[in-house]
C-alpha cells in the first residue's frame, strides 16, 4: 500500500447538546493557557491556538516522543489542541491525538453545557492476518508539530510508528477550526516489513483490512436536546 489520503470532516450540530463532555483531558483554555494536572502547555502565544501534552493517560501504556517546531518536548501519552471559538468566549479542545493512534475531533463551538467530545477515529491500517488475530491500532513513536503557518493557516503535523508488520507514517493538517466544523487532513503511508496475509473469512466479511475506523462517541437516541430537537449525535457527518 503506497499511500492513502483521507480527509476527516466533523460537522457541528444545529443545536447545543444538553449533556456534559466526558473526556478526561477536556478542559477550556479560556483566556489563559492553564494546563490541567499531569499536562503541560507547549504552545500558547495568544493567537487563538494552544497545544497541551499529557505525560500519562489510563488508556495509554506506551508514550510517544513529541517535537514542536524542531525542539523536543519529551514524551507524552496524548497531545490536545485548542482553538478560540468564533461565537463563544472560550477556547475549547478541538482535537486530541493519542500515542495509540486514536484521534478525537470536536467542532469549535463552546456552549454551556459543553458539547460532548466527540467523534473518534483510529489511524490505519487495522487488519486480521488470522481469524483469531487482530491488529487494531498503530503505536505512534513520534509526533512532530509545526506551528509556523498559524494562526490563519493549518497546524501541520507528522506522526510515525508501527502496527505489527507495518511501518506507518502520517502527514496531518488541521485547518482553522470553525464552530460548526473541524477538519483533519490525513495522508497515510503504510510500508510492509514482512509478507502480509489477510484471513479469508474476515476478508469475506469486508473487515480484513481497514483503512480507518470512525465512530460517533455520543448518540442520544430518543433523548431531548436543546432547541426542541431529539436524537442528537456529537456529529452529523464524516467524509473520507
Amino acid at each position: 500500500m503506497r499511500w492513502i489520503r483521507l480527509i476527516i470532516v466533523l460537522l457541528g450540530l444545529a443545536c447545543a447538546l444538553a449533556a456534559l463532555g466526558w473526556l478526561s483531558s477536556l478542559h477550556d483554555h479560556g483566556g489563559e493557557a492553564v494546563a490541567q494536572s499531569g499536562c503541560s502547555t507547549i504552545y500558547s502565544p495568544g493567537n487563538g491556538w494552544a497545544v497541551d501534552m499529557c505525560a500519562t493517560d489510563p488508556s495509554i501504556t506506551t508514550p510517544m516522543d513529541v517535537v514542536l517546531n524542531g525542539v523536543s518536548q519529551g514524551q507524552a501519552a496524548l497531545v490536545g489542541i485548542y482553538h478560540q471559538s468564533q461565537d463563544y468566549a472560550g477556547s475549547p479542545q478541538v482535537a486530541v491525538i493519542y500515542a495509540s493512534g486514536f484521534v478525537r475531533l470536536k467542532q469549535n463551538a463552546d456552549p454551556t453545557p459543553p458539547i460532548p467530545f466527540g467523534s473518534s477515529f483510529i489511524l490505519g491500517p487495522a487488519y486480521w492476518p488470522e481469524a483469531a488475530t487482530y491488529h487494531h491500532n498503530p503505536q505512534l513513536t513520534r509526533l512532530t508539530l509545526d506551528t509556523t503557518w498559524l494562526p490563519t493557516g493549518p497546524l501541520r503535523m507528522q506522526a510515525q510508528g508501527t502496527n505489527h508488520d507495518f511501518d506507518v507514517f502520517y502527514e496531518l493538517a488541521l485547518p482553522l477550526p470553525r464552530d460548526r466544523q473541524t477538519r483533519l487532513h490525513v495522508v497515510q503511508t503504510y510500508t510492509a516489513t514482512a509478507n502480509i496475509t489477510i484471513d479469508p473469512t474476515r476478508r469475506t466479511e469486508a473487515q480484513g483490512f481497514k483503512l480507518v475506523q470512525i465512530s460517533s462517541m455520543y448518540v442520544n437516541e430518543g433523548g431531548v436536546c436543546d432547541g426542541g430537537h431529539t436524537d442528537c449525535h456529537d456529529s452529523n457527518a464524516a467524509r473520507f
